[in-house]
């Protein structure tokens, strides 16, 4: 059979406003067994009209199994695909999902990205909030770099907490942990340490390999962001 969901709240999921309502049909088919299994297909699905969805799964005693969830944010065309299972408990959904993204830009929306053409692979589980893995690259405007990373930490309903992460730039890694909110207003902090960083990638007459500690943090994620930024430790080598 078919059905049309309108005006669907995630809310009401405790998962937060973030993406609106939801609205579209759905195709519904498949076997039961006592009652106890529906599969899933929807047709079109549009999240707060700034996203195309597409779900395949089914119903199984009270677990949902997700053989494909995919995500396209209709503006960057920004793509997140998942496969797992999800269950309706307190607190949650409970989630058990791994997946990948591409093409991803951040803000999806704006004419100054702070990062372009991402790409990765996740995993997401537990309930509010959730653990997150994730690794992958990203390119950066700003840095002029391809900037691979992975990250371990939870995904809350306002922001992101890395826990632990790691970056290459400039031919140098930094470990760093920090704190990513987007509600009830955008702002960021990263710290930790780098090392093997070549000058020479910024300026040409300066190679050499440095370390550092830093601490950084903006109130915004795009251009108009106000910065602050301290540099601690400095250590290491020029032209030699």
């Amino acid at each position: 059979g078919r059905a049309r969901v309108s005006n669907f709240d995630l809310r009401a999921w405790g998962a937060g406003g973030a993406l609106g309502r939801i609205t579209g049909d759905l195709k519904l088919s498949g076997s039961e067994s006592g009652g106890v299994e529906r599969t899933f297909r929807t047709e079109s699905i549009a999240i707060a009209r700034k996203f195309d969805a597409l779900f395949e799964g089914n119903w199984v005693r009270g677990v949902l199994r997700a053989d494909r969830i995919r995500l396209v944010h209709q503006g960057s065309r920004s793509t997140l695909n998942a496969k797992g299972e999800i269950r309706v408990v307190e607190n949650g959904p409970r989630l058990d999902l791994t997946g990948d993204w591409a093409q991803l830009r951040w803000p999806l929306v704006g004419a100054a990205p702070a990062i372009v053409a991402s790409g990765g692979k996740f995993t997401l589980g537990g309930v509010w909030p959730y653990d997150i893995t994730a690794g992958g690259q990203f390119d950066s405007p700003d840095l002029g770099e391809t900037i691979p990373f992975n990250m371990s930490g939870q995904l809350a309903k306002q922001g992101l907490t890395i826990a632990k992460g790691d970056a290459k730039l400039y031919d140098g890694t930094a470990q760093l942990r920090g704190q990513v909110d987007w509600a009830p207003a955008e702002r960021w902090q990263l710290a930790g340490t780098m090392r093997g960083l070549n000058p020479a990638r910024l300026r040409p007459a300066l190679p050499g390999s440095i370390g550092f500690e830093f601490d950084m943090s903006g109130d915004a994620f795009g251009a108009e962001a106000n910065l602050d930024a301290e540099f601690r430790n400095l250590q290491g080598r020029l032209r030699g």
